[in-house]
C-alpha cells in the first residue's frame, strides 16, 4: 500500500473530479460519456452540500481509484450515507486501495453523524471485487444491498 494517498475532493478540485469521471466512466470501460454530461454532473456534484468524493492517488500522483456518494438527511432521524460508486484501476486492485477509500467514507459518515452507510454491491465485480466485499462484510455476496452502522 506504500505510496497511496486518499484525498477528499470538492469545489477547488473540479478538474481532478472531472478527470475521475472521465477515467472511470469513459470509453476504456465501454461506457462512453458525453463531455456535456460530464460537465453537468460535475457542476451538480460540487454544488451539492450532500455529495462527497474521495480519490486515491498513486506514488506519482496518478489517479488510481475513487468513491463517491451522498449523505441523505431524514426528517425522522439521523442522516444516512450512501456509496454510489467505488472503483479502483485494475493494476491497483488487491493492494488495499479500496479499503483506504472505504475507510475515508466511513470517517466522513461519522463526521456527518450518519446512523448507517448503505451500498449496493454490483454483480460481476470479479474475484477482486468479491474478495473486497467479503473483507468488508463477511457473508455478503454481489447483488446485495449492504448496511453498516457507523
Amino acid at each position: 500500500m506504500s505510496g497511496h494517498a486518499v484525498r477528499q475532493v470538492g469545489l477547488p478540485d473540479r478538474a481532478l473530479l472531472r478527470q475521475a469521471v472521465e477515467q472511470f466512466a469513459g470509453p476504456a470501460d465501454s461506457r462512453a460519456v458525453e463531455t456535456s454530461a460530464i460537465d453537468s454532473w460535475v457542476t451538480g456534484f460540487v454544488a451539492s452540500q450532500q455529495s462527497f468524493a474521495f480519490l486515491a492517488m498513486g506514488a506519482n500522483d496518478e489517479l488510481i481509484g475513487w468513491v463517491w456518494g451522498s449523505v441523505h438527511r431524514r426528517p425522522d432521524g439521523p442522516p444516512v450515507a450512501r456509496v454510489e460508486t467505488l472503483e479502483v484501476e485494475r493494476a491497483h486492485r488487491r493492494s488495499g486501495v479500496g479499503s483506504l477509500l472505504f475507510d475515508a467514507v466511513f470517517a466522513h459518515a461519522r463526521r456527518w453523524q450518519c446512523c448507517e452507510l448503505v451500498a449496493d454491491i454490483g454483480e460481476g465485480c470479479g474475484a477482486a471485487g468479491d474478495g473486497f466485499v467479503e473483507s468488508l462484510r463477511p457473508g455478503i455476496s454481489a447483488g446485495k444491498r449492504v448496511r453498516w452502522s457507523t
